[in-house]
């Protein structure tokens, strides 16, 4: 008699059965959590009014605009992938977890609209669906990601003098000090030519110009 056990042993029969309804709880559960942290951390400070709206496309330099493009595009990427891992075949689970990422960051400019300080904003929407967009399109396109979005943070001397804008606290900054943020478009060339080195591939075609 065998005493080996493979890992798939410990995990029980019907754990597909119980995956999607996990999931679907879990992730209510964590955009919830969230959205009251981001009103906490963001909104409670500041007076409430009517629901309006805002344009604010000329302020930030934009920055405001890429953080909601990087957002949409990551909370899709996670969402699809959780909910294909949950059970729901590919188009299903990229139909939710693109409409998961739209319908949290609707949510955040519904706060905006009913905030003194703020209001809806339809640039933030562009944003948005550009996220959405940018991660299904590649998908649906190539099956793949080939033009990623990225973040990185860097902490600035400004929350020390405005840490009622910038941020008390690093989880604050990250949120709220836009000059520290950088936000990447990369991608490989080689996953755009079967394979090929990018760069040699480049030259070949000048030397064939």
């Amino acid at each position: 008699m065998s005493l080996t056990m493979s890992a798939n042993d410990s995990i029980p029969a019907n754990d597909k059965n119980l995956r999607l309804p996990l999931t679907i709880a879990g992730s209510s559960t964590i955009a919830g959590s969230t959205l009251g942290g981001l009103y906490f951390l963001w909104y409670a400070d500041y007076p409430s009014s009517g629901m309006h709206s805002f344009n604010d496309w000329d302020e930030y330099f934009q920055m405001d605009k890429a953080g909601h493009t990087m957002t949409t595009y990551s909370v899709a990427q996670v969402c699809h992938k959780t909910y294909h891992w949950a059970g729901l075949e590919d188009r299903k689970s990229l139909l939710v977890g693109t409409a998961m990422a739209m319908g949290f960051q609707t949510a955040i400019e519904v706060m905006d609209g009913f905030s003194a300080e703020w209001g809806f904003s339809w640039g933030d929407m562009g944003a948005n669906t550009l996220g959405a967009g940018l991660y299904a399109g590649q998908h649906l396109l190539w099956q793949e990601q080939r033009v990623r979005l990225k973040f990185s943070f860097s902490r600035t001397i400004y929350p020390a003098y405005r840490p009622e804008v910038f941020g008390n606290g690093l989880r604050e900054e990250i949120l709220k000090d836009y000059n520290g943020q950088t936000y990447w478009l990369s991608w490989n060339p080689r996953e755009f030519n079967n394979g090929q080195n990018g760069w040699m591939y480049l030259l070949d075609m000048g030397r064939a110009a």
